[in-house]
């Protein structure tokens, strides 16, 4: 499983290619 700071860094990540457009929903 992930661990916690894998997980944020993952929902990070997320959002800041959500915010840049490339793969927003």
């Amino acid at each position: 499983m992930l661990s916690r700071r894998d997980a944020i860094r993952g929902l990070t990540l997320t959002i800041g290619v959500a915010a840049t457009g490339w793969g927003g929903r």
